[in-house]
């Protein structure tokens, strides 16, 4: 076993996607590893947003000796589907070739964000094909996912989603009309049976932004298809949650974790 002081990389360049470098900040706790590490995904309908969006969490989960790593990735509409997807995956495969040097747990990674972070920490735990180019070197999938308030399914778009998102929609994804590029960006599409990823999901009953229908229909797919999964309403909650249902977030996120 390894005990390293806790320290901290910041602006680390993980991959340059078409001349463009890409950053992650780590947070690492002191003490005996490999510890496990979440990775997270902002939100902000993949249109605004940066990495250090999750630094506060990420300085809450080192005191709980989970690591944590916030990820820059390409924003739409400069950078549509799947851009954000594939710079996501391939900062998994940077991270598992890092593991021993960073002393975390290969076995334990796991995805966490909200909004459109939890539709791609949803991406990060589903078995979806690999969207860069060639053939990726190793295991781009997470081991777990926490999705706050996530983006499930884009099928339908206008009917499905409230007319506030359907700006940030046509923006990620360009035409809402190309079904196959709706389905192809929709975590719901890639729910089967061969999900051997466990997710945690929470929801607001109240939220304004995206429907809480979203993780409900995600979840009976889960179900149907024998996922692993756990559900929480969050009662009388919107897409920003209150300080003591955050509270809720955080416990369940180092429950979730800690049970691995």
């Amino acid at each position: 076993m390894l005990h390293l002081p806790a320290v901290n990389l910041l602006d680390e360049i993980y991959i340059e996607q078409e001349g463009i470098p890409l950053a992650f900040d780590l947070f690492m706790p002191e003490g005996e590893g490999p510890f496990p590490l979440v990775i997270t995904a902002h939100g902000g309908g993949w249109i605004s947003g940066d990495k250090t969006m999750y630094h506060q969490e990420a300085e809450f989960m080192v005191q709980q000796g989970i690591a944590c790593a916030c990820v820059e990735y390409r924003l739409a509409p400069l950078h549509p589907f799947p851009a954000c997807v594939t710079d996501l995956q391939d900062f998994v495969l940077f991270a598992r070739s890092k593991a021993s040097e960073w002393n975390v747990d290969p076995s334990k990674f796991f995805a966490f964000g909200n909004s459109a972070g939890g539709h791609l920490a949803l991406m990060m735990g589903l078995p979806v094909p690999y969207f860069g180019s060639g053939t990726p070197n190793g295991d781009f999938k997470v081991d777990g996912v926490i999705a706050i308030c996530p983006i499930t399914d884009i099928t339908e778009a206008r009917s499905k989603h409230y007319p506030i998102a359907h700006s940030f929609l046509e923006q990620f994804l360009g035409d809402l009309s190309d079904e196959d590029r709706l389905r192809a960006a929709s975590p719901i599409t890639y729910a089967t049976s061969d999900t051997d990823t466990e997710f945690c999901i929470l929801h607001g009953d109240h939220d304004d932004i995206v429907p809480i229908q979203q993780s409900r229909d995600l979840i009976a797919k889960f179900d149907a298809m024998g996922i692993k999964n756990t559900f929480t309403v969050l009662t009388g909650e919107y897409h920003s949650f209150s300080y003591s249902a955050w509270m809720d977030v955080r416990d369940q996120l180092i429950r979730f974790v800690r049970s691995k």
